[in-house]
């Protein structure tokens, strides 16, 4: 998780940058600005990974000090990713402006990403004694359908002193051009490498350290769905001219390190 804050207590001028596709620039939404307004923005991204394997392994060389095995089967991942942004401002301004003082304009963006593997996995399991050291490799190759989902959210409410609630389809970035449901399954592969070395302390104790690395060729990240361009047309009526921001069903690589240290008791 990663996350971003700021107010306008520490930061007197906060603001969202986009690109007017209408004035063919950039632009900004001015969250806070003195004498003008006072807000904060939030932003969050998430990133969730997980899977598990099932396969069957065979021997195909053995020595002293040497194992090697040759194994086939299943392979299960899952990588979820979001990404929300939050921004909400008081009008301080007391004459002139387009909304009266006290004015409260929240705003919330959000664009969630689901990738699912499924697919059948080959590789090698190694394992290599030197003395009191046991070294242990795996090394594989998943092949199989990736099936993405993205979902993209927006809205505003605008709170007019004495007014009724003004409630908006649409942010900023999430907004009626790229809001909604989007799915679909491409071919991807995942490679895996494991090497883990078990320290043999006594009969009893192991003392093990580790590295993992897996990659998946295909995710959809929810940041690379976010499109900058706005089309400021729609903010305050019915669009008019190009429909951005769009919705770009961008893929990329991915991958996760992993370390670990543990100890292993026998009985």
């Amino acid at each position: 998780t990663n996350s971003f804050a700021a107010d306008s207590n520490e930061f007197p001028i906060l603001a969202r940058p986009f690109y007017d596709v209408v004035l063919d620039d950039e632009s900004s939404d001015v969250v806070a600005y003195p004498g003008e307004s006072n807000g904060r923005i939030l932003a969050e991204a998430n990133s969730d990974v997980g899977g598990f394997d099932v396969f069957l392994r065979r021997l195909v060389y053995e020595d002293a000090c040497r194992r090697v095995d040759f194994f086939g089967g299943y392979q299960y991942s899952r990588i979820d990713e979001s990404l929300a942004i939050y921004s909400d401002r008081v009008v301080t301004r007391t004459v002139g402006g387009s909304l009266p003082f006290g004015t409260e304009i929240d705003v919330f963006d959000s664009f969630d990403a689901s990738n699912t593997f499924s697919g059948g996995a080959i590789g090698l399991m190694a394992e290599y004694d030197r003395g009191p050291v046991t070294w242990h490799l795996l090394a594989k190759v998943g092949l199989g359908n990736m099936k993405q989902t993205v979902d993209i959210s927006g809205g505003t409410i605008i709170d007019v002193p004495g007014d009724p609630l003004d409630i908006r389809n649409g942010g900023l970035l999430a907004l009626p051009t790229n809001i909604g449901s989007y799915s679909q399954s491409v071919f991807a592969v995942s490679p895996e490498l494991d090497i883990k070395m078990a320290y043999h302390v006594n009969d009893c104790i192991d003392i093990t350290a580790g590295y993992s690395f897996v990659f998946w060729n295909k995710v959809a990240v929810a940041a690379d769905q976010v499109d900058l361009g706005v089309n400021t047309t729609q903010l305050d009526g019915p669009l008019i001219g190009a429909p951005r921001p769009s919705f770009p069903f961008a893929t990329s690589d991915y991958f996760v390190h992993g370390f670990s240290v543990g100890l292993n008791w026998y009985y």
